[in-house]
């Protein structure tokens, strides 16, 4: 009974996994993500981090005109970071361009 039961799910999932439609996104979309993690050098790390994308009108879709990368957090030793990433292909036609600016307070 056991095995039916995870084969009528694995089914199921299969026929999810193979009906969805992909769906073109425009303009400008995000996502969000808690930053927790452990080091024992520098203590357990806590923050916040956030990707914005511009799909601009979507032809281009999956690839992105502008992604922009913030994150902030900190360590319970004290240390932390800051980060601001850029990155287009937009910004200059015909040349990648990315941006990295990140304040590193290393206190440990």
């Amino acid at each position: 009974m056991k095995k039916f039961y995870l084969s009528l799910l694995f089914l199921i999932f299969i026929i999810k996994a193979n009906s969805q439609e992909e769906l073109t996104k425009t303009g400008w979309n995000f996502g969000a993500l808690p930053s927790v993690a452990f080091d024992t050098d520098l203590g357990f790390q806590y923050g916040a981090l956030i990707n914005l994308y511009n799909y601009g009108d979507g032809s281009r879709y999956p690839s992105y005109n502008h992604s922009l990368y913030f994150e902030v957090s900190r360590f319970t030793k004290g240390s932390g970071i800051n980060r601001f990433y850029y990155d287009s292909d937009r910004l200059i036609r015909g040349l990648q361009t990315s941006v990295d600016i990140s304040y590193l307070s290393d206190i440990a």
